[in-house]
């Protein structure tokens, strides 16, 4: 009799180990699990300073629709510009701005550089422990010196030019020669995000081989209920 019943144990046992592997199987794949991605978004200016215009409202939109998803935690280093003023928002402490985490560290410079080297500390010591690293615009110190940060720690950022990288926008002497020289050999080792596919094209055509993905900035439409009801909305205006 015990020798019957260990037979039947024996038959069992693989069938409890099946079971057990693939309810696994089906609780990865189908069920939510409690993980959080922490993002970071390095832009020289930030809300409420809307007078540097469709940045910053582009930047504002994508974190504060991050942060309504419940499943990422999304932080912002910039700087207190404001044009010729500054934010009187300085702290070292992040400030919560619509559910957005944001650092505004004080500038030292004003435009085009806006030079505010705590913020780079900042970089250097904490930029591993975020899951994604987001530098938006070019020609400014806070987003060049983050790349040289993000280089130097081993941590491929994402990067978004937001019209900066054009032949309307590298001319002169200065920034034909920096990006021959430095700017290239930095941008390589990030991954372009283009806000279209003709942003795409033109950043292509500085850099063939840079590996990219095209991700349409977002709008917020309930602004706008008459233009879109009375259909004064078009894709050419946006």
């Amino acid at each position: 009799m015990a020798k019957c019943k260990m037979q039947i144990s024996r038959q069992t046992l693989p069938f409890s180990i099946l079971h057990l592997f693939s309810s696994f199987i089906f609780a990865v794949c189908f069920l939510p699990l409690p993980f959080v991605m922490k993002l970071l978004h390095i832009i020289p200016t930030y809300k409420p300073a809307y007078i540097y215009g469709g940045t910053v409202t582009a930047v504002t939109l994508l974190c504060e629709n991050l942060v309504s998803k419940g499943n990422c935690e999304v932080t912002v280093l910039s700087t207190t510009a404001n044009g010729e003023e500054d934010l009187p928002i300085f702290s070292n402490l992040p400030k919560k701005v619509d559910g957005v985490d944001v650092y505004y560290f004080r500038r030292i410079t004003k435009e085009p550089l806006l030079l505010a080297p705590p913020s780079i500390w900042f970089l250097f010591r904490n930029v591993r422990k975020y899951d994604a690293v987001h530098l938006h615009s070019w020609w400014n110190l806070p987003v060049i010196l983050a790349m040289c940060v993000c280089l130097i720690r081993g941590v491929k950022p994402i990067f978004s030019p937001h019209g900066m990288l054009s032949p309307f926008t590298i001319k002169g002497k200065f920034k034909p020669l920096f990006h021959k020289y430095i700017g290239k050999k930095l941008l390589k080792n990030t991954h372009l995000l283009a806000t279209s596919t003709q942003e795409a094209k033109e950043c292509l055509a500085f850099i063939p081989e840079w590996q990219h993905s095209v991700l349409p900035n977002l709008i917020d439409l309930d602004s706008l209920p008459n233009l879109v009801d009375s259909w004064q909305l078009t894709v050419g205006s946006l």
